[in-house]
């Protein structure tokens, strides 16, 4: 395909890929050649060249220039009208000419023939006449481009997708879709990001179990018209809210010759299949949303429970468990921090535990969105039987490439001998409490190594004791230690409930309106890390401003990297929202020094935790060993031992800092050393 270069103006990128070297190449161009070619658009920031003039310079001087694939030649003619129309128009535009083309090479061979005044009316009204001849097809029905675009603009797109062959009409559209969305960044993805790869990841798996595949989030139908071009369902259905994206999709499908059903609705609020049963369902729903439970009440398929306005993902989820044929499964992927933090407390999930609802939770590697960072969980659901009472935890968050390896793990019924991080966890043990639904927490906990353990723990006792300064009276740990056989756990959250402590969350009331020299005295997480606390706010302060504060003994707790903490011994205290206050009400039961130590355990600090977990939600899942006050008093004696000979070796480290320090002096200044001298001190 050949473009006539006229109209096509070339961004300082575009020149960089079109002349095959780096930006900076094309920015020292710019500077040291006061030949090359100037700006005819755009703005100083992102100045905008004549593709004719550039292509001349280049070659004047020995470059070889490819023109480059017609999408990405689309995607330089875009600028010529970038400004003066919508991005977003401009590509649907195109996405329905491509539609003409489809239907019939010689629509933009008539369209081209025309006056360029007169080409706009006649798009206007081949569309109308395809929308007719093709179902469920509504190319550009309300394409208000066409009355700001440019009228040789217009010619000259509708000259570019008569020189695309139409057999690479769905590629060409899907690879230009593809930049507009990384162009636009967050916001082009908004209804589908076309090569993400969270959307093959759905893709793959849909096609594991084939069928009638439903997507009720279908956007622009990435994963549909994936799973289509394969030839593994029997069935392809959609719905979106959307009537932008829903005409992009149709227009995709057309493009490849697939039958894609499409309904236009919010599914949430109103069934648009309500009959509909699916052999597999895949979402990604929009992250983030709030959703309208008012009308939920009556609605059968929140039988479940009906999710809080915040817990969208729990109302897809039973959307999509509605409409799962007996063997089916549903696939839906959330961000970490949406739906791996509930827990078995949330009257949903416990629900869809003793529905036996949950097959698998896996967390997945980090960017499997180009417009995000966010970690990521991939949800498998089934419909309720009596097979295995279990539910599956894999962390994949180490493969760097999983989509089709890990398609082949979920579905499979486990994956022994595969280098997967996971766990089987029964149901029974996770409806216990208040257990959390992290795979990090329990593929942890069944990758225990009791032989390491117990081997580092011999190796580093044995390097302790070589040492006389560190237990000059041998009592460390003279006799065997051990707690009862998997003694099980209890969590902070639970402790609470028990009334065995107090959990008091950091909070903005009345430290906003302190005066300045009391600004300074909350703690914040820097006081927690260096365990030096701020001095303490008088009680008629706080009183004046509604302050909550410390108690002595209180164990003060920040959570923004691990768990870090420190014991306030004197109260009267505030804390930043960031910090949370553990007040031990039955010492009894439990040690506050037991709790400081198990706080501090490796289970509760795991290095690899995704940081999505809110900082106070870490706290509450914290993890404390379920030990008698007699096993708690004689660990903590034992742990004392440890501390105390830290303390001596941290002291022993800086006075030989101290003595390297003062060796160098006294060679520099010419200081005689008299080692002597030590001994009388």
């Amino acid at each position: 395909m050949t473009i006539n270069s006229s109209l096509i103006l070339l961004s300082p990128s575009d020149i960089a890929e079109l002349a095959k070297v780096s930006r900076p190449v094309v920015s020292n161009w710019r500077r040291r050649n006061e030949d090359f070619p100037s700006p005819v658009g755009g703005t100083d920031a992102r100045p905008l060249f004549s593709q004719t003039d550039v292509i001349a310079w280049l070659q004047e001087r020995g470059h070889e220039v490819e023109l480059p694939r017609p999408d990405a030649q689309l995607w330089t003619l875009l600028n010529t009208v970038r400004g003066a129309a919508p991005l977003d128009g401009v590509t649907r535009l195109l996405l329905a000419l491509a539609a003409l083309k489809k239907q019939n090479s010689d629509n933009l061979e008539l369209l081209i023939a025309l006056e360029p005044g007169k080409q706009a009316p006649a798009v206007r009204e081949m569309l109308t006449t395809l929308r007719n001849s093709v179902p469920n097809l509504t190319p550009g029905s309300d394409l208000e481009v066409l009355e700001v675009i440019d009228k040789k603009a217009l010619s000259q797109l509708i000259n570019t997708i008569a020189g695309i062959d139409t057999d690479q009409l769905a590629e060409t559209t899907d690879l230009l879709l593809e930049r507009v969305t990384r162009h636009q960044v967050k916001s082009g993805g908004e209804h589908g990001f076309i090569g993400s790869r969270t959307s093959r990841l759905l893709s793959a798996l849909a096609q594991g179990v084939g069928g009638t595949v439903y997507d009720p989030a279908s956007g622009i139908a990435n994963v549909l018209l994936q799973v289509g071009t394969s030839g593994k369902a029997t069935r392809l259905v959609g719905s979106e809210i959307d009537p932008a994206a829903i005409d992009v999709a149709a227009q995709r499908a057309y493009l490849r010759d697939l039958e894609l059903e499409l309904h236009l609705g919010d599914a949430l609020a109103k069934d648009p299949v309500p009959d509909l049963t699916a052999d597999t369902i895949v979402i990604e729903p929009p992250f983030g949303m709030r959703w309208d439970s008012a009308h939920a009440d009556d609605d059968p398929r929140f039988s479940h429970g009906v999710p809080s306005r915040i817990e969208a993902e729990l109302a897809w989820i039973q959307h999509a468990l509605s409409h799962l044929a007996p063997n089916g499964r549903a696939f839906v992927i959330a961000p970490h921090s949406r739906l791996s933090e509930l827990t078995s407390k949330n009257k949903i999930i416990e629900s869809l535990l003793l529905g036996n609802h949950i097959e698998s939770i896996t967390t997945l590697p980090a960017n499997m969105l180009p417009q995000s960072h966010m970690t990521l969980t991939l949800w498998a659901l089934r419909p309720a039987e009596e097979g295995s009472l279990q539910v599956r935890f894999i962390d994949a968050r180490d493969f760097e490439d999983p989509e089709e390896a890990l398609a082949g793990w979920v579905l499979a019924e486990d994956s022994a001998g595969s280098e997967l991080a996971q766990a089987f966890v029964p149901n029974s043990e996770l409806l216990k409490g208040n257990a959390p639904l992290s795979p990090s927490k329990w593929v942890s906990d069944a990758n225990v190594d009791e032989d390491k353990i117990q081997e580092d723990f011999a190796g580093a006792l044995a390097a302790v004791l070589s040492s006389p300064l560190a237990d000059p009276g041998g009592t460390l740990l003279t006799e065997k230690f051990s707690a009862a056989s998997n003694p099980g756990v209890v969590t902070i959250d639970e402790l609470a409930s028990q009334g065995t402590l107090t959990v008091v969350s950091g909070h903005h009331r009345g430290i906003r309106e302190l005066p300045e020299k009391y600004q300074n005295r909350t703690v914040k997480p820097e006081h927690v890390s260096t365990g030096e606390l701020p001095e303490p706010i008088p009680q008629n302060v706080a009183k004046k401003y509604d302050l909550e504060l410390t108690k002595p003994g209180d164990i003060i707790v920040s959570a923004t990297r691990g768990l870090i903490t420190v014991v306030d011994h004197e109260g009267s205290r505030a804390i930043s929202p960031l910090m949370t206050v553990l007040r031990v009400e039955d010492p009894e039961a439990l040690r506050p020094e037991f709790l400081l130590a198990a706080l501090s355990g490796s289970w509760n600090n795991r290095p690899n935790e995704p940081r999505s977990i809110m900082s106070m939600r870490r706290v509450r899942q914290a993890e404390i060993p379920a030990l008698t006050p007699q096993a708690q008093a004689t660990l903590v004696n034992e742990l004392n031992k440890v501390r105390d000979i830290e303390e001596t070796a941290q002291k022993l480290v800086s006075q030989a800092e101290a003595l390297r320090i003062t060796i160098l002096d006294g060679i520099r200044y010419g200081v005689e050393l008299d080692p002597s001298k030590a001994s009388a001190q």
